[in-house]
């Protein structure tokens, strides 16, 4: 996937839409019991040393959630 220019950490879906107080939105989808490498744990750190907000969404039902309550902040 590099090849394709993926950055390793970087989440999977950026919403630039600034919401209460924050600049943004990143969602890291993940299947099972999968966590995050550290490479997430380090871009999900800085990112919200940043002030975006990160989630990481486990369903796709969890995902509409989050943009949806992230949304209407």
């Amino acid at each position: 996937m590099r090849a394709d220019g993926l950055m390793p950490g970087v989440a999977d879906v950026f919403v630039d839409v600034p919401r209460g107080g924050c600049h943004g939105l990143r969602l890291e989808f993940k299947a099972g019991k999968n966590k995050l490498s550290s490479a997430q744990v380090e871009f999900k750190s800085a990112e919200e040393s940043m002030g975006y907000m990160c989630i990481v969404c486990y369903s796709t039902e969890s995902a509409v959630a989050s943009v949806k309550s992230y949304l209407n902040k």
